[in-house]
């Protein structure tokens, strides 16, 4: 985020960049703040990647070792094929579920929202409405009731 901010600064500065003759100064600033940011970038990225390879594989194991047990146990009495489907397809689901974990685990979060806006001090808390000798249609007449509100 700061280097895209550095970046877009620099691209709407260049023509004062270049009628300075700054040129070089700015190339090697540049150079030297992508470098600092890529050393704690580059070792995130490669966890990341270590963490996918082996989710992945975990996933594909699920998978395999369910598929197999079905042939293995073909000919058992209690082991239908469906069953053998319905396991590979909860194994498949496992691996979805393993890698939807991965990626919420990278979204960043988001900020709080902050409307700026409080309530008024005697701002009701609680209230009712009442519906009386109510007609809404043909098959409901004379119905009534009542509906509590509550919030802060």
């Amino acid at each position: 985020m700061f280097l895209e901010l550095i970046f877009q600064k620099s691209i709407q500065g260049a023509t004062s960049i270049r009628a300075y003759r700054c040129t070089d100064h700015f190339f090697l600033e540049s150079q030297k703040r992508v470098n600092y940011n890529l050393k704690f970038e580059y070792p995130t990225i490669m966890a990341n990647r270590w963490l996918a390879v082996r989710l992945e594989f975990i996933g594909n194991l699920i998978v395999l070792f369910s598929a197999l047990l079905g042939v293995i146990w073909r000919d058992s009495s209690g082991i239908t094929p469906g069953l053998v489907g319905l396991s590979v397809a909860y194994a498949f689901n496992i691996t979805q579920t393993l890698e939807r974990i991965k990626e919420y685990s990278e979204t960043p979060t988001e900020a709080a929202l902050e409307t700026g806006f409080e309530l008024p001090k005697n701002w009701p808390t609680r209230g009712s409405v009442n519906f009386e000798d109510l007609r809404t249609s043909s098959f409901v007449e004379g119905f009534e009731f009542s509906v509590l509100l509550y919030g802060s």
